[in-house]
């Protein structure tokens, strides 16, 4: 299969790019794939990758959970139960920062839609976008609300929302210059973006090197540091107002790790590992924030 280069910086343009690390695909194609630093601004992304058309095929595997519903493993039921609770979490946080009195919300990349029917159950308005037509049907079949394949379908031409999410979506993106322009388009001026992604600075990052599970190439094709989100929110007129810690993420991502690096789970050392990345990485101040997920909530300038 043929992978495209990049020969600019997704961020900042720059054209002159440094190793970083050297990553296995350890749930699909067990390939290896290269994450380059840019020497500009020291945005991390995989380079060279799948281009869009052929992505699709290393989400196909039932190891990729967010695409099924039927935990049949104990990580899929860990899985699960982590993403039962961040779900009320993430309904508070829009409550937070979206006063409109009527509420509407795009999620993008919502897979089966299970944050979707959460909200809906709220009674906000609901609109969905999801690429993978098996698990769009699924969010469709929860009764999720309007689903689609992409932000640029039609039906989503003249729609604004007063909330667009992004839960683990935006380091998956090919066109991302266009869907954020789209976002800037299409979100009220008093209405909140809120990114979640993984946060390469964290402790169990540098605890578990390229052995770590959220590099998660060849589907993660960005590796977002505090510093480079905030220089590619700022060039689509976007400003970053609040992080929020994914406190759930480091154990996860953790037992993942320790299952690529040793050929097996190991719950007590993912347990540890977890939790030092939370306390290391623990804060609720705008820039100091720093564990293995963040998520970053984002408004208009």
């Amino acid at each position: 299969m043929s992978l495209e280069l990049l020969t600019a910086c997704p961020v900042c343009k720059g054209t002159h790019f440094s190793p970083h690390l050297q990553v296995t695909d350890h749930s699909v194609s067990h390939g290896t794939f290269a994450i380059v630093r840019c020497e500009k601004c020291s945005f991390l992304f995989t380079n060279p990758r799948p281009d869009e058309a052929q992505i699709g095929a290393y989400y196909d595997d039932d190891s990729y959970l967010s695409h099924h519903d039927n935990p049949d493993s104990t990580l899929a039921k860990v899985y699960n139960a982590v993403r039962n609770f961040a779900v009320r979490e993430k309904i508070n946080l829009l409550n937070k920062y979206d006063g409109n009195p009527q509420k509407k919300v795009l999620d993008i990349g919502c897979a089966t839609g299970f944050f979707l029917s959460a909200v809906k159950q709220k009674n906000w308005e609901t609109w969905g976008t999801e690429p993978d037509a098996d698990a769009r049907q699924i969010a469709l079949k929860k009764n999720a609300g309007n689903v689609l394949p992409s932000v640029f379908d039609p039906a989503l031409r003249d729609n604004h929302f007063t909330s667009v999410t992004m839960w683990h979506v935006l380091e998956h993106v090919h066109r991302l210059d266009e869907t954020l322009n789209w976002i800037h388009q299409h979100l009220d001026s008093k209405g909140a973006l809120f990114i979640a992604v993984p946060n390469p600075e964290s402790y169990d990052a540098a605890a578990y090197g390229e052995y770590w599970a959220a590099y998660d190439v060849p589907r993660h094709l960005y590796h977002f540091t505090r510093s480079t989100m905030a220089k590619l929110l700022q060039h689509y007129g976007f400003s970053i107002v609040g992080t929020r810690c994914m406190l759930f993420d480091a154990y996860y991502v953790s037992l993942l790790s320790t299952k690529y690096k040793y050929g097996k789970n190991k719950p007590a050392e993912a347990l540890v590992r977890g939790t030092l990345s939370n306390l290391k990485g623990y804060g609720t101040a705008l820039h100091n924030a720093n564990t293995s997920s963040l998520i970053y909530i984002v408004q208009k300038k």
